[in-house]
């Protein structure tokens, strides 16, 4: 009985999904808990499974209930003590629970779907999916034995499964060393040249003096996208100039990272642009879009302290 209410609930969610995306937007105007996401989640679903949404223990950038997907240990970042981090490992298609495979032997995780990145794979609607599979096990109780109610993904079929994971993947985009221009040259004229391009890779914001929610609220709340394609736009332009810039070595993975993050980004504008018809996508989208911020934060202060070196 306990396992039916639970799915219940669980149908019940999906279903308010957009909903919850809406109230995402009004309540951002609001600076009270600690997130955004929080805030919102505070309205619809009790603090427990707040916190096991979004609770990372080993802080790898897993959530706990990645790790139950991925069977790996939530209490350590390495589970297979190879020296990679878990995520790193199945970003890059490696196995994050074989020893032997990982960047440095080069040996690929054949079950990890997400090792050929060229695979076209067919577009899934997870909230659809989600809502079918919840549906047939309330209506069939027999399924509901398999249900591990610590990790509600346990409900779901492994495509569906493949299609979560691959859809954060997306969020999470890794590139090559290789699409990044570097020098050897870590003069100071060379710096002041790369930090003055940097500058300019950046174009003009479309909507400036607006924040971030008021112009998702307001594409959202008129089902008007145009703003968020002109900044999908502006993010297409500036990774492309991210990409052109020769990069000092000392700044060489701040720069790789801060493109990764802009391409991140723009796939959480690209996201809320399906709120209608894949809400639980844009759901997952703004809960990754919080650790966007936070790591592209620090990543600032990172590449503020590098540069203060060669002013002094």
């Amino acid at each position: 009985m306990k396992n039916r209410i639970y799915l219940i609930v669980l149908a019940i969610l999906l279903l308010l999904a957009f909903f919850v995306v809406a109230g995402w937007f009004w309540l951002a105007k609001n600076k009270e808990p600690k997130t955004i996401y929080e805030k919102i989640a505070n309205q619809v679903i009790s603090p427990d499974v707040i916190e096991s949404a979004t609770l990372d223990n080993d802080d790898d950038g897993l959530r706990n209930w990645e790790e139950a997907l991925w069977k790996t240990d939530p209490n350590n970042k390495d589970t297979d003590k190879d020296g990679y981090s878990d995520k790193e490992e199945t970003i890059l298609g490696y196995s994050p629970t074989d020893p032997t495979s990982n960047p440095k032997t080069g040996k690929k995780d054949e079950n990890n779907f997400l090792a050929d990145n060229q695979k076209s794979q067919q577009p899934v609607n997870l909230t659809q999916s989600f809502a079918q599979i919840i549906s047939s096990q309330i209506q069939d109780p027999t399924q509901l034995e398999q249900v591990d109610l610590s990790n509600p993904l346990s409900m779901v079929d492994k495509n569906t499964g493949q299609a979560l994971l691959n859809f954060i993947a997306g969020l999470n985009p890794q590139i090559a060393l290789s699409e990044i221009k570097t020098g050897s040259d870590n003069s100071f004229t060379a710096v002041q040249k790369y930090v003055s391009e940097i500058e300019k890779a950046m174009p003009k914001s479309p909507y400036q003096g607006k924040s971030e929610e008021e112009i998702l609220s307001e594409a959202i709340e008129t089902e008007n996208f145009k703003k968020v394609d002109e900044f999908i736009n502006y993010f297409e332009i500036a990774i492309a100039n991210m990409k052109k810039i020769a990069v000092p070595s000392d700044f060489l993975q701040i720069h790789k990272r801060e493109t990764e993050l802009l391409m991140a980004t723009k796939k959480v504008y690209e996201s809320v642009k399906e709120v209608n018809s894949d809400p639980l996508k844009t759901v997952l989208a703004l809960q990754e879009n919080q650790k966007i911020r936070e790591e592209m934060a620090g990543l600032i202060q990172n590449f503020l302290k590098i540069a203060q070196t060669y002013a002094e």
